[in-house]
């Protein structure tokens, strides 16, 4: 054996998780984008929407309670709105949904394979089973298969460690890790500077 991580998964992990997963893949990223927009746009909204009934109301000299509460409501909804990381909403449905919550998952490497062990099942893996590799600041992310990952916690690692596993299942898998969102990153630099040149050439 020669790495071995052993955790229990929290809310956190889905959610950073899903985070990467959103910047890895092209359609829930340009989804999230409009996600994004169109809960700012509401919140905006919802809280100009108030502002205007409590402002004509202190100018008038009318208040009325039911308009004054709803007025504040719309306030409070739309600041709670502005407040929401939306990116982090999948990641908790994600979580409330899985069943394995408390679970204590334990992975374990060596040269040939790699094995998953969950309530005393283990299932074994072939490093070909990976089709890609990505890591954030706090996980590695072992993808079999476009949507599915095994997630490893960096502060969990019993034998080896972070900084020497992603080199070895870098070696093992022959895959690069965080290709394919580099890949993304550099699509949406050149697409956003494609955008830029035309908008300077309808100036001219």
């Amino acid at each position: 054996m020669l790495f071995k991580n052993e955790m229990v998964y929290t809310e956190a992990d889905f959610i950073a998780f899903m985070r990467l997963y959103t910047q890895k893949t092209d359609k829930l990223r340009r989804m999230e984008k409009v996600t994004v927009i169109a809960a700012k746009a509401v919140s905006a909204v919802l809280l100009l929407a108030g502002a205007i009934n409590l402002l004509t109301m202190y100018k008038s000299g009318q208040w009325e309670l039911f308009m004054g509460a709803a007025s504040a409501a719309l306030i409070v909804v739309g600041f709670l709105m502005s407040a929401v990381v939306i990116e982090d909403l999948s990641g908790k449905r994600a979580w409330r949904q899985y069943q394995g919550q408390g679970m204590r998952i334990t992975y374990t490497f060596d040269d040939k394979a790699f094995a998953e062990t969950r309530q005393g099942n283990t299932r074994t893996y072939k490093y070909a089973d990976i089709v890609s590799l990505m890591e954030d600041e706090g996980h590695y992310y072992l993808f079999i298969s476009e949507a599915s990952a095994h997630i490893l916690c960096k502060n969990a690692f019993k034998e080896g460690d972070s900084a020497g596993f992603g080199s070895f299942i870098s070696r093992r898998t022959g895959l690069e890790i965080n290709a394919g969102l580099d890949k993304n990153k550099k699509k949406a630099a050149a697409a956003e500077k494609a955008g830029d040149t035309d908008g300077a050439g309808d100036d001219q």
